[in-house]
């Protein structure tokens, strides 16, 4: 859509002028909305190129932020974790062990659980600043993302989520949905869990944890 290239174009200007974690993440959330737009219309041929552009696009927005605050944004790292897994569980599992895969020398290369807990540090102390919905939200998305990595981490031989596991998390989601956040707040997460298991459905070495997904939506939406 032409509304979708004029915004590309005015993002990649402003990053240009001045880089910041907020523009290049914005930059990862076109890609993003590139992919689901090309789903709904059944163009499946360009799905890899444009997760590789999200991918990259997020983990610049992450190590930005980094650079800069000395601590990992977790809304950018997070979402660079999630392309990182759905980059695996899509056959490319070399990208589990390329974090972060940019200006290595400017911030230390982590796990990803190290990863994520440096994001839920990052998010429980804008928690205890301001009690967003999305901050509090942060530590059971940690889980989620932590749990399905494990299904693609090199030593895995796509191990599907166990169940101890999806109950424990499905307890977690409707917990917090349960207290509060809007509709539109709860609508973002569920939206984003359809996003990935999109990408993962038609994928017969993903069936498992695309599994896992569905019934972790239909739980939320109850």
């Amino acid at each position: 859509a032409a509304y979708m290239n004029t915004g590309k174009a005015r993002l990649d200007l402003l990053c240009q002028i001045a880089a910041t974690a907020e523009r290049l993440s914005l930059v990862g959330s076109y890609w993003k909305r590139l992919i689901q737009i090309e789903l709904a219309q059944g163009k499946t041929e360009t799905i890899d190129s444009r997760l590789r552009e999200m991918y990259t696009a997020y983990w610049q927005a992450a190590e930005h932020a980094y650079r800069h605050s000395g601590e990992w944004d977790y809304k950018s790292l997070f979402n660079a974790l999630d392309a990182t897994f759905l980059l695996a569980a899509r056959s490319e599992k070399q990208s589990i062990n390329e974090l972060p895969p940019f200006n290595a020398s400017a911030a230390p290369v982590l796990s990803p659980t190290d990863l994520l807990m440096a994001g839920a540090a990052n998010a429980r102390r804008r928690f205890a600043d301001n009690r967003e919905f999305f901050h509090d939200l942060a530590i059971v998305e940690a889980k989620r993302i932590d749990a399905l990595l494990s299904t693609v981490a090199p030593d895995a031989a796509s191990r599907p989520v166990s169940a101890d596991c999806l109950a424990a998390l499905t307890d977690d989601y409707r917990n917090i949905l349960r207290r509060y956040g809007t509709t539109n707040d709860h609508d973002s997460i569920i939206n984003h869990m359809v996003f990935l298991l999109d990408l993962l459905s038609n994928n017969d070495k993903t069936q498992d944890i695309a599994d896992a997904l569905r019934k972790l939506i239909a739980a939320c939406k109850r």
